[in-house]
């Protein structure tokens, strides 16, 4: 069963790059996840994943059948279920991208914004150097103005609203650039470590198995009243 959910997994975040191919069929069956008679019967099959789903839920359907125990076999598909739920989503996440219009109109706004406080701020900031600094234009050349400091006003002011521009456009690339969760990029998430920490659990899981349960939990029955 382990073998089979963590099979679900594999084959659906390794779909996102392509169709599975002899190298991926190969990882599985080195990783353990899959015997070569499976990787036969499954290649055949469209959806692979989905072929696994069914086995599971029959191995869960025939050790169940003796006890009768429904509880017990409704809460396991209802896991099973929902694990292989949450792959295919995946799947769906990356080929349904947002819209090329959000980009636009993200870019069209921050622009706009930055050519309007250009104008306002930027734009007033500077008539003021101008005006209250750079008054005395006859006797020494501009921007060199006696009585002020016209040249350091406005390099101060070209200098703050060019942090201004830069810091917006950076913000601006660094979203565009991590609303792509899967890639090559070092900002995109790494679909392999959650491979890995299932692979991790499910080993623990398997290891827990030989370790006897406490007393209080092999001897509790239900009182009857």
């Amino acid at each position: 069963m382990l073998r089979y959910v963590n099979a679900i997994m594999h084959i659906y975040y390794l779909m996102l790059s392509g169709p599975l191919d002899e190298e991926k069929w190969q990882l599985l069956m080195n990783r353990g996840l899959l015997t070569s008679e499976e990787v036969g019967k499954l290649a055949l099959q469209g959806s692979p994943a989905v072929v696994l789903y069914s086995w599971a839920n029959q191995i869960i359907v025939n050790c169940n059948f003796e006890n009768q125990n429904l509880h017990a076999n409704i809460a396991m598909e209802d896991q099973l279920g929902g694990t292989r739920g949450l792959a295919a989503k995946q799947i769906a996440y990356t080929r349904t991208q947002i819209p090329k219009v959000y980009y636009n109109a993200v870019l069209f706004l921050v622009n706009a914004f930055l050519i309007c406080i250009t104008v306002d701020h930027f734009g007033q900031g500077l008539f003021a150097c101008v005006n209250n600094r750079c008054a005395n234009t006859v006797t020494v050349p501009w921007p060199f103005k006696q009585n002020g400091d016209c040249g350091v006003c406005i390099a101060t002011l070209t200098i703050g609203h060019s942090m201004l521009i830069v810091g917006y456009g950076m913000v601006l690339i660094a979203a565009t650039t991590m609303a792509e969760a899967y890639g090559p990029e070092q900002s995109h998430y790494d679909l392999g470590v959650d491979l890995d920490n299932l692979w991790s659990e499910s080993q623990n899981v398997l290891a827990s198995m030989a370790v006897d349960p406490p007393t209080v939990v092999s001897e509790a029955k239900p009182k009857i009243a």
